[in-house]
């Protein structure tokens, strides 16, 4: 029987979040075969259930009627159990409308004091992430809850629930094209399709389909009008994500009680933990402090933590082990045995550090180390011989990685039956920037077209290296920079230079900077003040360095966008 009430009590609300937990178990695998973002671990699903679900446990038995108090109980509890990226955002959209519901003061309200509350929810869900990405979960919430708002009358709470769900839908089936990671991967966002499973289960209630936690394993049909099926969006570009691009290990989450809270403020706690990763999440209110990140350092984050209060609760899961199950699960394999290849990678590389790279993270078949040899072409022609003479295969890709030996590339490309498709990349970070696009699930033609299409989308800055200075001395000559091929400008002060270069290259799409710099520069005051130029202006980036002596560049600045 449909309930038409315009009027929410604990009761009714407690039963629609136990139906709407319930339909997100029941398609909680839908849910994990959209999960491409923030990394491809297909846990979206079970995340978002398994948070839901302890706050389930916390009010199921709760004999309250007041709306008011069993929002403070689900929120509360929702906020240590929170799972996840998309666990932590649900439980802060709980904490939201339960903040708007204690100031409301009710044991029930009506359909406008709840629209209001659910504006909350999502408020306050967008104000705990450090910097909010569009195309998630975030952003259907938002579309969803702002366009109801807009239309303010509705004549029940199930009218509600389907407006909210027709909003949310819609919104849903523009993420791929805010999230490009989405639209190349060929779904939805996962985080956002759960949350419209959840509604869709608050409306059933609304309806009079109560779900049962025996019914998980029937085939229990949803009504065409209340659901439609995601399964027209299929995973087919998860094999493109590997575990190599994952630049973070560890999910991390940890919850403190706090010793005092008096003297803690959002924006400095950020500010402190975003240094160590990636995906934070921050969460404060008076008694706890809950931090979420994808980080390499766990330990640390914790140590700093400690500073605060006590440890009550932690989980670190790895991120890698999780993508490969993940991928193992959808029939993607990256074991070279298996994916053979019918062509060949060959890259020259300046250097072992920077060799290891190639061979470890990119899967190279052939690298030629070049070093700071006088006679860079006669070695490179010599080695690359003896490579070719070894091969079956005729298709080859070659990555110079050096100005010299791409300018000779007409002499390397008919040469005896090869295939030879020569990249344009004249120095190491043009290679690494057409690396990243490769995918060896790919054929021959699409993986050129993809890494070209990479280093004419990404840009490539530099300043020259110069054998006359002694960075350790004070002098008075001038460093050049370049802006791929372009000149941009010289100053003889090698910290300004880069950060003016850095300036100019980054955009409002970029996501990631990768910084090559001289071994020298190590300790340098133009890396240690590039470093703090980017902490204090660009800290929701991720930020690569790579040790790179190649005897022709101080710096080298690739900029993803």
């Amino acid at each position: 029987m449909s309930i038409s009430e315009q009027t929410i009590d604990g009761l009714l609300f407690k039963e629609m979040v136990i139906n709407g937990t319930i339909n997100l178990k029941k398609n909680c695998q839908k849910i994990n075969n959209l999960n491409v973002f923030p990394v491809p671990d297909g846990d979206t699903g079970t995340n978002m259930y398994m948070t839901m679900a302890e706050g389930i446990r916390h009010i199921y038995y709760l004999n309250e009627n007041s709306i008011t108090e069993v929002s403070r109980v689900l929120a509360n509890a929702l906020i240590m159990s929170s799972k996840g990226n998309s666990g932590v955002i649900l439980s802060q959209f709980f904490s939201g409308l339960s903040n708007k519901l204690i100031q409301l003061k009710k044991s029930f309200v009506n359909i406008e004091e709840f629209i209001q509350s659910l504006i909350s929810g999502y408020q306050q869900a967008y104000d705990s992430i450090f910097s909010p990405v569009e195309g998630t979960i975030l952003t259907v919430l938002r579309d969803s809850l702002e366009a109801i708002n807009d239309q303010k009358f509705f004549n029940n709470i199930e009218e509600l629930l389907k407006q909210i769900i027709k909003y949310a839908k819609k919104s849903l089936e523009k993420t791929p094209e805010l999230l490009p990671i989405l639209k190349e991967s060929n779904v939805v966002d996962s985080g956002a399709a759960g949350l419209i499973y959840f509604f869709e289960g608050m409306l059933l209630c609304c309806q009079g389909s109560k779900l049962s936690l025996k019914e998980f394993d029937k085939d229990f049909l949803l009504s065409k009008e209340i659901l439609e099926d995601f399964d027209h969006y299929k995973a087919t570009e998860i094999s493109d994500i590997s575990s190599s691009k994952i630049p973070y290990c560890y999910c991390t989450e940890f919850v403190v009680q706090l010793y005092q809270s008096n003297e803690l403020s959002l924006s400095k706690l950020r500010k402190q933990f975003i240094k160590f990763g990636n995906s934070l999440i921050v969460i404060l209110n008076e008694k706890l402090l809950k931090i979420h990140i994808h980080t390499n350092k766990p330990g640390l984050v914790l140590t700093n933590l400690l500073k605060y209060g006590f440890l009550i609760k932690s989980k670190i899961d790895n991120i890698k082990e999780q993508n490969k199950i993940f991928l193992q699960e959808q029939n993607f394999s990256y074991d070279n045995s298996i994916l053979k290849k019918n062509y060949v990678l060959i890259a020259t590389t300046p250097n072992a550090t920077i060799n290891e790279i190639f061979r470890k993270d990119f899967k190279v078949d052939y690298l030629i180390i070049i070093e700071q040899r006088e006679i860079i072409w006669d070695f490179f022609w010599t080695n690359f011989n003896k490579i070719l003479n070894k091969l079956e295969i005729s298709d080859v890709i070659l990555f110079p990685n050096n100005p010299e030996i791409l300018a000779n590339s007409d002499l390397i490309k008919n040469f005896n039956n090869f295939n030879i498709s020569i990249m344009n990349t004249s120095n190491i970070a043009q290679g690494y920037n057409a690396l990243v696009a490769f995918d060896e699930t790919l054929s021959y033609s699409e993986n050129i077209s993809h890494m070209n299409d990479n280093i004419k989308n990404n840009l490539v800055g530099k300043i020259l290296f110069n054998p006359n200075v002694n960075l350790l001395e004070n002098f008075s000559s001038d460093f050049e920079a370049f802006l791929d091929s372009t000149f941009f400008k010289k100053n003889n002060n090698l910290e300004i230079l880069i950060i003016e270069l850095l300036q100019k290259m980054i955009t409002k799409t970029t996501q990631l900077i990768t910084i090559f710099y001289d071994q020298q520069l190590e300790k340098h005051d133009s890396l240690i003040g590039l470093e703090k130029f980017l902490f204090n202006n660009y800290n929701d980036l991720e930020i690569n360095k790579i040790k790179n002596n190649d005897n022709m560049h101080y710096y080298l600045i690739l900029v993803e966008n």
